[in-house]
């Protein structure tokens, strides 16, 4: 079951410019006009803007809600994506309870919930019994939360067959939770364990740390996010590529700063919000555990946002969350049955804990999910074993310096 973003037009837009090899470009922030549930739901058809409105209305088959057909007195395991790529959601069904079973392809200790948060590029297994009424059908829904909601709910059906869908007589949707209740969204994550026996415990120590801290900031009077205030930003010659063919001049050799101020005040707007840009990566030692602290802060807008972190190539141990600013000493960081992910949120006003080993070798991304912040700076790139991988074949040459490199 994939949960997402529907069609999007510029209503709301706030145009923004991230800095990149050579110059700026502009993007464009789109709240979402539409959630939709296995790509049906709800539209706002008069921001469609056509002539014609038989092209978008409830009645018409690709603007009905998906219909999910069940059995009374089954158990069933619903596989729930987020693919969008700006707000996190909510996810419920009127009536039923979900057991929480999987999430990024590994086992958890299972625990109930009635709801399920879930964040950009998350993905989620639940079992849900159909042990409710079973003349009736049910209503399923998505939700906003963690950004004060423009969008209307997604809405589906859970159909316990043989009862008919009948469109004069659907069932009410659950409104879902409160946007900003942010303790719950942080429990929910803390109570995510690995199942002993499929999940590895971690290394008991790390051999590197990372203090990552995220912010808003300007670059040449440009509204960007950084990282340890660095707006990191993608050359259009591949790193791996540039790194395996010794090719000069591709990104910038200045290492990736590891860490920065503890002075500085999370809850505050700076006086100073110059960053820089940069096309540097962070080069780690092969086959060791890291520790990556992610800190959050309040951004020029004035306000904290939830920022869903994702690294490529690896699944990390989530050792913790926790409210205000990391102090080592007093974190509680769990060592014993932590989950494994690729995706993880990082709170507003809060930090996250990750491990991960560096076992795999290569140049890799670790971003913030969201795609704004993306394309505005909040990424970093990890590289330990390059020197490992085989050289590139003639079918990865093309882009930027790489031209020169296909053979006649």
């Amino acid at each position: 079951m994939q949960v997402g973003n529907g069609w999007n037009d510029g209503t709301d837009s706030v145009n923004q410019c991230a800095a990149m090899p050579g110059g700026y470009f502009t993007y464009q922030f789109v709240v979402d006009q539409s959630l939709l549930i296995n790509g049906r739901g709800r539209y706002q058809c008069e921001l469609l803007g056509v002539s014609n409105r038989d092209q978008c209305n409830g009645s018409s088959t690709e603007c009905s809600p998906d219909v999910v057909k069940v059995k009374p007195k089954q158990t069933y395991r619903f596989r729930i994506a987020s693919l969008t790529s700006l707000s996190a959601l909510s996810f419920q069904i009127e009536g039923h309870k979900m057991t929480v079973v999987e999430t990024d392809g590994v086992h958890v200790v299972p625990f109930v919930t009635d709801n399920l948060y879930i964040y950009s590029g998350e993905t989620y297994s639940v079992l849900v019994t159909t042990d409710q009424n079973h003349s009736r059908n049910y209503g399923i829904s998505i939700n906003v939360i963690a950004r004060k909601p423009e969008t209307p709910n997604g809405f589906a059906i859970l159909n316990y067959e043989p009862n008919p869908v009948d469109a004069q007589h659907l069932p009410q949707p659950p409104p879902g939770p409160l946007w900003n209740d942010t303790d719950s969204q942080r429990n929910q994550s803390l109570a995510i364990k690995g199942l002993p026996g499929y999940v590895p415990a971690p290394p008991r120590t790390a051999d590197k740390v990372l203090h990552l801290l995220n912010t808003q900031n300007t670059v040449n009077g440009y509204k960007v996010w950084a990282v340890n205030n660095v707006s990191h930003a993608l050359p259009d010659t591949p790193y791996l590529v540039a790194l395996r063919l010794n090719i000069p001049d591709v990104f910038d050799p200045t290492p990736a700063p590891e860490d920065y101020d503890h002075s500085y005040n999370i809850y505050e707007i700076p006086e100073n919000t110059n960053a820089t840009t940069s096309t540097s990566i962070y080069r780690l030692p092969f086959n060791k555990t890291v520790d990556i602290i992610l800190q959050n802060a309040k951004s020029m807008g004035g306000d904290s946002e939830t920022h869903p972190w994702h690294l490529h190539g690896h699944n990390f141990w989530v050792l913790g969350f926790g409210k205000d600013k990391f102090n080592p000493s007093t974190a509680s960081l769990n060592l014993e049955n932590p989950i494994m992910k690729n995706t993880v949120p990082l709170f507003p006003y809060g930090w996250t804990a990750l491990r991960f080993r560096t076992d795999n070798p290569g140049i890799w991304l670790f971003h913030c999910h969201i795609e704004a912040h993306f394309y505005l700076g909040m990424l970093v790139l990890f590289e330990s074993g390059s020197d490992m991988v085989t050289k590139p074949p003639q079918q990865n040459m093309g882009c930027g310096k790489t031209k020169n490199y296909i053979n006649p």
